[in-house]
């Protein structure tokens, strides 16, 4: 049996990643996560995150601990980012360039605070 093209109809749009990070398929294993921030990137096992709280405000603020390391994500909807770590999903997260400033809805990672256990960064 041969697999025929249907070219009578238009290909399935796939959508662009999010401006704030790139998530894995679902059922995709992860096992390290990478914070991307102005003076590096900070990439921890997923296994030495051992929580993470969304505190409401503005901007709401999602805390992050890793070992003794704490990293503070502030910006706007930061719940997606949220649900992501909580499926296990999350593979990278970035602040958004200043080009999304101006955006009015939807999730902006406008900065991303590590404060790492041995005082160096």
């Amino acid at each position: 049996m041969s697999l025929k093209p249907q070219l009578d109809k238009p290909p399935v749009p796939v959508s662009a990643p999010p401006a704030w990070g790139e998530l894995a398929e679902p059922g995709e294993p992860v096992s390290v996560i990478r914070f991307e921030c102005e003076d590096g990137a900070y990439s921890y096992p997923y296994h030495a995150l051992s929580r993470w709280v969304l505190q409401a405000g503005q901007p709401e603020c999602l805390v992050v601990q890793v070992g003794k390391d704490r990293l503070t994500v502030r910006g706007r909807d930061l719940n997606v980012v949220r649900d992501a770590l909580d499926a296990g999903r999350l593979r990278v997260l970035r602040p958004a360039k200043a080009r999304y400033d101006a955006v009015q809805r939807g999730t902006i990672v406008a900065q991303i605070e590590v404060e790492l256990s041995t005082h160096e960064k």
